[in-house]
């Protein structure tokens, strides 16, 4: 399994491309914890740093699935949020 992974790295530019992918994501990965770590750092509880943080996620995992499901069956289009879990069959 290992040797596909390094048959795709060394592909042209697929490290550059996939390192700068894993560090343009960073942010949305460390944003939930980050909201935490301050509300507790202020005084907060830990039942409302954790509400905080799932009204922060909420919106960006639709977001995200209405991004990644306009993309992948419609192409370039505007998407509505899809309400099942996998995308229609053509």
């Amino acid at each position: 399994m290992a040797a596909g992974y390094l048959e795709i790295l060394r592909a042209r530019h697929a490290a550059r491309l996939l390192t700068g992918t894993l560090v343009g994501r960073l942010p949305n990965a460390t944003a939930a914890i980050a909201v935490v770590l301050f509300i507790r750092a202020e005084g907060g509880t830990y039942s409302l740093a954790g509400a905080l943080a799932a009204v922060y996620g909420s919106p960006t995992r639709w977001a995200s699935r209405c991004s990644a499901a306009s993309w992948t069956c419609t192409g370039s289009r505007a998407c509505s949020c899809p309400r099942r879990s996998s995308p229609p069959s053509p």
